[in-house]
Formats: C-alpha cells, structure tokens, sequence
C-alpha cells in the first residue's frame, strides 16, 4: 500500500520543483512534501522558497486547519526513506 492516495488530493501548484503541495479534497488539510527523495530530502534555497510560498498559501485559506509537513520517497538510490 502506498503511504500517499493521489486520488483524495488537489496539486496547489505545479511549478514547485523541490516540493509538492496538495489540498484535501473532502477536509481542511493542505499537505507539503519535500520532494528531494535522492538526497534524503535536504534542504536548499529553493527548497526554503517553495516552502514559504506553500505555507503562505495555506495561511491565507481560511478553511484550513491543519498542515502536513513531510517528505517524499523512497529514494531511488537505494530505496530509504527520510
């Protein structure tokens, strides 16, 4: 079973390129992923301003009420997760 249901979720943006961002569909949750699987997820400048932006965005949607903050996997390098 995959930990992630493509299906219950809409993609907030498709131009970030180190994170992921997704709205529930059916509840107030906006969950954000680093999206770096092959080196573990490790933060970098972009990485920080795709963050804020994301964060800004579920700020300002008054009908959120819980962020997810985590990461993407397995890694393709040796299939770990971070």
């Amino acid at each position: 079973m995959q930990p992630f249901n493509a299906s219950l979720w809409d993609v907030v943006d498709e131009s970030f390129t180190d994170i992921t961002c997704h709205r529930s569909k059916h509840h107030g949750v906006i969950r954000i992923a680093i999206d770096r699987p092959a080196c573990r997820n490790a933060f970098r400048p972009q990485t920080v301003d795709e963050l804020l932006s994301a964060f800004r965005y579920a700020q300002a949607a008054s009908d959120v009420g819980c962020v997810l903050l985590t990461g993407n996997g397995p890694s393709p390098t040796d299939g770990g997760w971070a």
